[in-house]
This record gives structure tokens, sequence and C-alpha cells, in this order.
């Protein structure tokens, strides 16, 4: 369904321009379908003023802390048409720069890059990144410590310090070997070890893991190509570790905001046929309210992602190594609630070091349309994003009440390029692995029944 008929609109609205009205989250890293990047850097202040990507899309962006003393130049804009900026301080824009579709951020002039792009570095704290070969990362899976952080993925230390509050900001700087305790966080700034780390720079994180036919399905902004017939996610997987899933629509705006909860039904359901590794809630306002139901809150971590869309997962198996949203689809104008979103999230497996991309969706209505563009172009979206999002290597978990059943236009393009692990109706789980072990687990209050899996991987 919708998120809630309280929400819906007559018309579709008119496109908003981004970083107007849109609501930004600072830190985190923002990705259109366009392949715009929108994100918080360090060196980026708040005077600033407006960038054009090639596609039309506009951005409201920072300058380079140069007090707009190069005028159009100072701004953080890579690959668009940069406005005039203006000496005006504003909160919303402070540290935001984009990346037109295409572009690389460059190194300063004379420079060649010295490290992969942070953007695409492993444990990132809310997705911050600070300049060209910095962020702010967690520090718990490498003690602390700025060296066996950048080791990690192939770089060597540079610089080390303890952030003001989450953010650039330097506080006191250590030694790449210094263990920095008492805090979550760290600021390392690692550069390549050789030129043989270094990815091609003009071309984007994942890339070469999507490949495409030449046959266009839909029309319209989310109009896609269909994925090449020989192309797929399915991968060859181990039988060594088993990751629980769950997948619930949980019809919020009748059971939590009318019924209050209805004395924690979805919450019980979840705490009785669990644990599980890995969580995905459509229709969901408030996922840490869900943990709390289901008596979860301290073992999970809860991520709430757009559009009411949410994820948790096991705090003790897995560590975060980035997450993201994108626009895929759109509601028909007779069963109009907005634009349909992924929200994903990558996770490390700690005791195997097997990294999961994991992606949530609501589909668009009316049920079995596939919304505006089809079900064939919006199944093509999700695959890309998740192609184009994840790395060489990752096993894939795409779960939600696609608002498709499976003779759908939707499934059958998802059939062919994963295995459907299992489903009901509309919701369904799909994956690179093998799934064993699935279960459906009644409603507990929605009008979707919960359904879980087992992936063998």
């Amino acid at each position: 369904g919708g998120y809630c008929p309280a929400r819906r609109v007559a018309e579709p609205p008119v496109l908003l321009q981004r970083g107007a009205s849109s609501q930004r989250v600072a830190g985190q890293v923002e990705t259109d379908l366009a392949g715009n990047v929108y994100e918080r850097v360090g060196g980026v202040g708040a005077y600033g003023g407006w960038c054009t990507c090639p596609d039309g899309q506009r951005y409201n962006v920072g300058d380079r802390m140069d007090g707009c003393a190069r005028g159009a130049g100072s701004l953080a804009c890579v690959g668009g048409e940069a406005g005039e900026c203006a000496k005006v301080e504003e909160q919303s824009r402070a540290g935001m720069q984009v990346t037109c579709a295409g572009h690389a951020a460059e190194p300063p002039a004379g420079q060649s890059p010295k490290c992969q792009a942070p953007q695409s570095w492993p444990a990132l704290k809310d997705g911050i990144t600070c300049g060209s070969c910095a962020a702010l990362v967690l520090t718990e899976p490498y003690g602390g410590r700025c060296d066996r952080y950048c080791e990690s993925f192939g770089h060597v230390c540079m610089a080390a310090a303890e952030e003001e509050s989450n953010n650039c900001d330097v506080k006191e700087l250590k030694a790449c070997g210094e263990a920095i305790t008492g805090t979550s966080d760290m600021l390392c700034t690692c550069e390549a070890d050789g030129a043989s780390a270094l990815p091609a720079p003009s071309t984007p994180v994942g890339e070469e893991t999507w490949r495409e036919s030449q046959d266009t399905v839909g029309a319209g902004w989310c109009a896609a190509r269909l994925p090449a017939a020989d192309w797929d996610l399915v991968r060859l997987c181990g039988d060594s570790i088993r990751v629980s899933v769950l997948s619930y629509n949980l019809f919020w705006w009748n059971l939590f905001d009318r019924r209050g909860g209805d004395g924690r039904s979805a919450g019980r359901l979840i705490e009785g046929a669990g644990p599980f590794d890995l969580m995905g809630f459509q229709e969901c306002d408030d996922v840490a309210r869900v943990l709390a139901d289901a008596r979860l809150q301290g073992s999970h971590v809860a991520l709430q992602g757009p559009k009411a869309l949410a994820v948790a997962y096991a705090r003790e198996a897995w560590e975060e190594l980035g997450q993201g949203k994108a626009d895929v689809a759109e509601d028909r104008a007779e069963q109009y609630y907005g634009n349909r979103a992924v929200y994903w999230v990558r996770l490390r497996h700690r005791a195997s070091g097997k990294a999961v991309f994991f992606l949530n969706h609501h589909g668009p209505l009316p049920v079995n349309t596939g919304g505006v563009c089809g079900g064939e172009a919006t199944a093509s979206q999700i695959l890309r994003v998740a192609a184009q999002k994840s790395r060489p290597g990752d096993l894939h978990v795409i779960v939600g009440d696609l608002n498709a059943d499976d003779g759908s236009a939707t499934q059958r393009v998802l059939n062919r390029h994963l295995r459907r692990a299992t489903g009901n109706w509309v919701d369904a789980i799909y994956s690179s692995c093998p799934a064993e072990g699935s279960r459906n687990l009644g409603k507990g209050g929605s009008d979707h029944d919960a359904i879980a899996t087992t992936i063998v991987m």
C-alpha cells in the first residue's frame, strides 16, 4: 500500500529544486537516479549558491572556504554549471558539495589522485568524508588506530586525530599507530600504498558490475534499460554462514497511529520469531520504536531511511560499511503517494569478513502496474542501484513490499537476475545465495504477513 492515507495528494508534486525544500541529513551521501552525488565534505563553508548539473537538477552548495573570492569558481560544484556565490551563511548548505554524474572529484591542479574516493572507504561514520583523502570512521573494528584502518583497504595512514563533534574539525592530533580511546569515531587521512590501489578516477565505483541491454522500458524520469540477458547477481556461495532475514510491512498509519501499536503486536511477533540478522521494514515511521517493542533495542542497530523505509541489523555480528538511498519509481495518478525509493546498507560479517549489500524497497502503486514507468523499469532500476552501489564480492539481499506479486513484470525481471528466496503476495526476499527454512510469520496486527528466510553463504 501507500505510506498512509493522510499523506495522499491529488496530483504529483512539482519537482523540488534540490537544496531548496528537500530535506537533507548532515553527513549522509545522497545519490539521485541520474548519479549526481550530493554530500557533506571537509573544506566547504556556509557561503555559497546553486550548482546546476547537466541533467537540470539544481543543488545548494557551499563555498571553498575562500569567502567567495573566486566568484562562481568558489562553489563546491564538480561537473556542473556554478551560479553566483553569495556571501551569506546558510547552514543548510554548510559543507555541501555536488559531484554531477560522469565526473569525479578532481584533485588540485597538477596533482594525481592519492587515494580511493573516500565515499567508497569502509566503516564511515554517517557517511562523513573530510576532503580528498580523509574521513570520519568507526574506531571499534580497528582498535581505535588509523594505521590499521588504512591498511584494511590497501592504503597507508598519513595522519590521525580525534574529531571535535561528529564532524571534520580536529580536537587533538594523534600518531597513526596510537589508539584513540573513549570515542566511537576518529579522523583518518589515508593514501594509497602504490598506484595499483587506485581505481580509474572517471569510473564510478561498482560500475564494472552492471551491464545493461539496449532495450529501454518505461518512459519519463524512471525509464530504464533492461539488464543484459547474460548479467545477474547470482553468486557461488559457501555453506558456513547462515543469515536470518525478515521483511515486514508494518501498516504504520493504522497499527501505530490509530491503534497505538496494539499492545506490541508487531514487536511480539518479531521477538517470538527471531532473532534476525537483517530486517527490512516498510511503512515504518520509527524503527527505534519497533525494536523497543521487539525487545531488541540493545542488540540491533536501527537505521531510519526515506519514505518510511527502515533497516535493522544485529550489532554483534555485523558492522556497517556504508548506506544510501535512491528514487527508482513513482505512483500513478489514480493512487498517488509520490516517488518510491530504495534504501540500502553495506554490512561486513565480523566473523568471516564477508560483505552483504542489503536493499529495502516499497514499490509503486497501483498494485502490479509498476507505477508510472511499469514493472520492468522498476525492477531494472532496483537492480542497477544494487549493482552500482555495491562492491565486487558483495552478496546481495533485496527485500520489500514490492506492490507487485509473483506473476508481475517486476518480479519476472528480478527472477531472471537473482534467486527468489521467499515471498507472500506482494512481499518478497531475493538473494545472491540459496535460502532455506522460509517462513510466513503472520500479520502481527499489520495488513501484510511478515516473511522470513535464512540465506546460506
